[in-house]
């Protein structure tokens, strides 16, 4: 096969003309390669954002933080944009609690 043939069968499967299944899972493989770069960004902020809240001295916005996070629609939107564009979205704030800096310190003793 030369090169243009590979390519019309590449526009082929992606138009459907070899089944929606086929069209779908190259569209995800196309999605997931091109937007990469960009999900290790965005997976960042969202870690540094949840790492923010966890570490202020109110335990209110924890609370409204772990519903937000174990909230259907949430998990839906982190199980979407993991099978699309491999952004891994952090599921829960215990998770977050035993990464951060106060959960990994020793209380000073008083001397």
């Amino acid at each position: 096969m030369n090169g243009t043939s590979e390519l019309q069968l590449l526009l082929d499967t992606l138009s459907g003309q070899h089944g929606w299944i086929s069209a779908v899972g190259i569209w995800i493989a196309a999605f997931r390669v091109s937007l990469k770069p960009f999900s290790v960004q965005l997976s960042g902020f969202f870690e540094r954002a949840i790492l923010r809240v966890t570490e202020t001295a109110d335990t209110e916005d924890d609370q409204v933080l772990d519903r937000v996070l174990a909230s259907h629609w949430y998990r839906s939107l982190a199980f979407f944009l993991d099978l699309v564009a491999s952004v891994k979205l952090p599921l829960s704030l215990r998770q977050r609690d035993s990464q951060s800096p106060r959960a990994n310190s020793k209380p000073e003793v008083p001397k």
